[in-house]
């Protein structure tokens, strides 16, 4: 794993030739009755994606078999890890949309990881209306369409990392942060959004595919993300 002061960050697409449902040696007895229970096999391959890339990274960074790693919810549903590596200090944080998964893996703090495809069909400002502040929405009225799109996928992603990060289920309000002053540059150095109460949890926009937009959120002070792409088949020889 790495030092505490970085975040790995892996991307991940089913359409990159990962065959479907690769790998469901690797998962518990209670995720492959889960992976059944999707009607829909594209969510189905999402979720074998995803549990497939945390154990085998996570068993990775640990020395431990993916297979033999255990989970459990922790406070308001967010998964950890549990048994012999709970007290390990790993944590990490998955989300995924459209075709893609994104994994955050850090040490020592909270992270959450979030990526939204940016579908075409809604009404963006209405929506920003409703969960974004003022500041925020002014921008989103600005225009041009395009950019409308841009910003708000920008900040709904960094509020939602954010909301993951902070994972202690009080409701907190996305018009309670405003991402408007963080850096459009990808991986710019982590911010704090302008909170009404401060929760010492910066945010980062994160680069992500044509069509989508990604960010990730911790606490513990800044860091630095080292982005990955996962490939077809890796770790294939990973022992279950």
């Amino acid at each position: 794993m790495s030092a505490n002061d970085v975040i790995d960050v892996w991307c991940a697409s089913i359409a990159d030739g990962e065959p479907p449902g690769a790998d469901q040696a690797l998962l518990s007895a209670a995720e492959r009755r889960r992976a059944a229970r999707f009607h829909f096999g594209k969510d189905r391959d999402l979720f074998v994606l995803g549990k497939r890339m945390t154990r085998t990274l996570l068993g990775r960074a640990l020395g431990l078999p993916p297979r033999a790693l255990e989970f459990a919810e922790a406070s308001h549903g967010k998964p950890a890890l549990a048994g012999a590596a709970a007290d390990s200090g790993c944590v990490f944080n998955l989300a995924h949309a459209g075709t893609y998964v994104f994994l955050a893996l850090g040490r020592r703090r909270r992270i959450g990881i979030d990526v939204e495809h940016e579908r075409p069909g809604m009404d963006l400002i209405e929506l920003g209306r409703r969960f974004f502040c003022p500041r925020e929405v002014a921008l989103l009225e600005a225009g041009p369409e395009d950019e409308t799109r841009r910003l708000f996928f920008k900040f709904w992603t960094l509020k939602e990392a954010y909301l993951k990060a902070e994972g202690s289920g009080l409701g907190i309000s996305l018009t309670a942060m405003d991402a408007s002053g963080v850096s459009d540059a990808f991986l710019a150095p982590p911010c704090p959004p302008v909170e009404d109460q401060a929760r010492g949890i910066l945010v980062q926009r994160l680069e992500a595919p044509i069509g989508y937009a990604a960010a990730v959120a911790a606490d513990g002070g800044p860091w630095r993300t080292v982005m990955h792409a996962w490939r077809a088949g890796e770790f294939a020889g990973t022992a279950p």
